[in-house]
């Protein structure tokens, strides 16, 4: 991931990985220095607790250009045939996002949803959920409910 793409209008970053994040995924270096080290810290404490259990979803929260600026971070276990909704996990982060635009005044802006993945994918499920035609379902999803939000892929 480039850190070049986040900026200003940039409100979230939706992060799907197949690996946990005691487990160093792609693109956990650029995104615990965009987050202030918030993920290392993190990663510390579920390797202190020995958690056997680690969350699937984590939400990270910091701030950067005057406001703040969010993380969710969904892992995918694609050693089981689960399946994950990316259009559902989508519209749940922009849920959040929503919430916290309209508690600060400020959805006059347009703001946009950077995707970022690191899973170990066939081509078959690349299709799947990162086709252009997903991408073009969850701007579509985006545009009716969140008018003002539209999902950028990062990598």
């Amino acid at each position: 991931m480039q850190i070049d793409h986040v900026d200003i209008n940039t409100l979230g970053i939706l992060w799907f990985s197949d690996k946990r994040l005691t487990e160093f995924p792609d693109h956990y270096v650029e995104l615990d220095y965009l987050f202030d080290g918030a993920i290392s810290v993190r990663r510390e404490q579920q390797k202190e607790r020995h958690q056997e259990q680690q969350n699937n979803k984590e939400l990270f929260v910091t701030r950067a250009f005057a406001r703040d600026f969010f993380l969710n971070y969904i892992h995918v276990n694609t050693d089981v045939n689960t399946d994950v909704d990316i259009v559902d996990e989508v519209k749940k982060f922009a849920e959040i996002l929503y919430r916290y635009v309209q508690k600060n005044n400020q959805e006059s802006e347009d703001f946009k949803i950077g995707l970022v993945h690191s899973l170990s994918l066939s081509e078959l499920s690349q299709k799947k959920y990162f086709s252009d035609e997903v991408i073009r379902k969850i701007n579509q999803e985006l545009k009716e409910n969140f008018p003002k939000f539209n999902l950028q892929i990062f990598c």
